[in-house]
């Protein structure tokens, strides 16, 4: 199973597009979304598993695109 690791922000980072991305991509609830996206706002590593490989690239793209730092583990 592949793993998304979001380790921080870029300027321009889009906090709100990006929680509701987690909301739903990976299922989470609003709170976990919040904390989530917090942590990352800290730079704290933050790893979500994927379930579906193809899906990663396109979980991956899309947070780049919202100005996350984020690879595949």
């Amino acid at each position: 199973m592949a793993q998304i690791v979001f380790t921080g922000w870029r300027p321009g980072f889009k906090k709100v597009e990006f929680t509701r991305q987690l909301r739903t991509n990976f299922n989470l609830a609003l709170h976990d979304s919040f904390e989530t996206t917090s942590a990352v706002l800290e730079y704290k590593t933050v790893s979500l598993p994927v379930p579906d490989g193809g899906c990663a690239e396109e979980l991956l793209s899309a947070a780049l695109t919202l100005g996350a730092t984020v690879f595949l583990g």
